[in-house]
């Protein structure tokens, strides 16, 4: 299913009137496709709105309903082991620094040491099994340190891949192999950090 094809059978709409229905201006949609929008800083925000998943409208990846977000949640509990608070990355433009209800979870036990970390939940099922849909993974925000999962930020939101850089190339790579792997020039991606924790959704 193409981009254009993602949003018409899921809106029903044509095109120009599902920019009306977000509230875009005519042609947004087109023109980033067309690479004359970089950033798609509006569509995302407009359809996180709505309640719907940028990545699977911009990528293919995940379902196009938005997940509900994470409640609080204590993970091994241990005694004299100070919480940590965790904030949860935004996925239109990068990290929020509002720390307190559904922004943040708890105590990460064994953390001490790490550079500051943040908090993602997984939209898609492109990591499967290693990650599934719905789990909230907890990365370091010191970049790529080596081969392994990580989360970076493209085109205004975050994804969760296994990279390998090679030369100046990033080697992206899902493990769900229903989804491709490819490469990528290095200034293409920006690298938030190394996966250090998953918490499972049960």
């Amino acid at each position: 299913m193409d981009f254009n094809q993602r949003f018409t059978d899921y809106f029903r709409l044509s095109i120009s009137n599902i920019e009306k229905k977000l509230g875009l201006s005519t042609g947004y949609i087109s023109n980033f496709k067309s690479g004359k929008i970089k950033t798609p800083s509006k569509l995302v925000f407009a359809l996180k709105n709505e309640g719907l998943n940028p990545d699977y409208f911009l990528t293919g990846e995940g379902s196009p309903e938005l997940l509900p977000a994470v409640t609080p949640t204590t993970l091994l509990p241990q005694q004299g082991l100070e919480e940590r608070l965790v904030p949860y990355l935004s996925q239109m433009v990068g990290a929020t620094t509002q720390l307190g209800g559904r922004n943040r979870i708890l105590e990460i036990p064994g953390s001490e040491g790490l550079p500051p970390l943040w908090a993602l939940q997984m939209p898609g099922d492109n990591m499967t099994p290693t990650i599934r849909q719905g789990d909230v993974v907890i990365c370091t925000d010191d970049g790529y340190t080596g081969d392994g999962l990580y989360v970076y930020r493209t085109a205004g939101f975050c994804q969760v891949k296994r990279l390998m850089l090679q030369g100046a190339m990033w080697h992206v790579t899902n493990d769900n192999p229903a989804y491709p792997s490819w490469s990528t020039p290095v200034e293409e991606l920006d690298v938030v950090g190394r996966i250090v924790y998953i918490i499972l959704r049960l």
